[in-house]
């Protein structure tokens, strides 16, 4: 074939391509009854056409955006009891809230758990709570406030006697803050208040604490060593989410409890101890006589860790329950044998 036929040919294939399609009435010049489109084929269509266009909004309208509804105070509080949880106060609506602990003397648990409650906050907490003198359980967990505001929650110890349980976890009290805040708790235990008022209001009576996850460094664990091993009447302490404290500071945190003779449980979770730090604390735990209770999930523990706590669990001590499956690399032969042992003393 020559050149010029070869031209030929494609020129006629592209008008082939371009040609305008037969009408679909006519064939030959006869009409044509359209053909009939499956139904199934038709559907997937418009389904494609509709993801192109960004999805289906008339038959699945994407819900609006739902502001938070105001503050119902009847839902929170019973005269008993007052609890708010995950809910962040307007300014408006703490004061409401503390409006309504006035007149709610009688309450004897307050949980403001995650409502944004900053320094000032604490302040007006404090005053209101003046009149709650029988108040027993005060949870001011996942909030901000920091060491400035702890002279607030100083107050509250002083004026709530009966206080048997405190929560200030994730809060950012820094070192600085739980040196204030065991500084009182040492004065109210020892009955030396030293009050603006000089009102004394007696000894504590404080039974458990959470003070996790609050920017503590091996300055805070210092104080707190100092706390436990004072043996103010702790029965729990709440020690969780401190992955700034370094080996000196669990060492002292763990001869501490070795000298405490009154804590039942001790929390010491997701504190990344590693096998050294678990070390460090284990040393200390297995001359405790009252500890029954030690939860160390979410330390990755390894095998060199968990052999120390199977020692502990071996050891002639009163420990009864070690938390520590979750979270961490110990063996699985290993973490049975310590639970193994856990199960025996039942």
């Amino acid at each position: 074939m020559g050149e010029e036929d070869r031209q030929e040919e494609t020129q006629a294939r592209v008008e082939e391509q371009t040609r305008e399609p037969i009408d679909e009435k006519t064939v030959d010049g006869e009409d044509r009854e359209p053909a009939t489109e499956d139904p199934m084929i038709q559907t997937q269509e418009v389904d494609e056409q509709k993801k192109q266009q960004g999805g289906d909004k008339d038959d699945h309208p994407l819900p609006e955006p739902v502001a938070r509804k105001s503050l119902d105070l009847n839902m929170i509080c019973n005269g008993k009891e007052l609890e708010l949880c995950g809910i962040e106060l307007t300014k408006d609506e703490v004061d409401k809230v503390t409006h309504l602990i006035r007149t709610c003397p009688t309450l004897k648990s307050v949980m403001l758990r995650g409502a944004g409650l900053t320094d000032d906050d604490a302040e007006e907490l404090a005053k209101t709570l003046r009149n709650c003198p029988d108040l027993k359980y005060l949870n001011l967990n996942c909030n901000r406030i920091t060491a400035a505001g702890v002279v607030h929650v100083n107050s509250i110890l002083r004026n709530c006697p009966l206080l048997e349980s405190l929560a200030i976890h994730e809060n950012p009290l820094g070192d600085d803050g739980l040196e204030a805040l065991v500084s009182e708790i040492l004065n109210l235990a020892s009955n030396e208040i030293s009050s603006t008022e000089g009102d004394e209001r007696g000894s504590l009576s404080l039974h458990g604490l959470d003070v996790g996850a609050c920017d503590m460094t091996d300055a805070g664990a210092r104080s707190l060593a100092r706390l436990i091993g004072a043996n103010v009447g702790l029965k729990t302490i709440s020690i969780t989410g401190n992955g700034s404290v370094g080996i000196d500071g669990w060492l002292e945190l763990g001869e501490a409890i070795g000298r405490n003779d009154q804590l039942d449980a001790v929390e010491l979770h997701h504190n990344a101890l590693g096998d050294r730090g678990t070390a460090a604390v284990v040393v200390g735990l297995v001359h405790n006589r009252t500890l029954r209770c030690v939860d160390l999930e979410g330390n990755g523990i390894g095998s060199a860790g968990g052999q120390r706590i199977l020692e502990l669990m071996k050891s002639r001590n009163n420990v009864r329950t070690v938390y520590a499956r979750s979270g961490n690399n110990i063996d699985e032969n290993l973490i049975d044998k310590i639970e193994e042992l856990q199960a025996d003393e039942f």
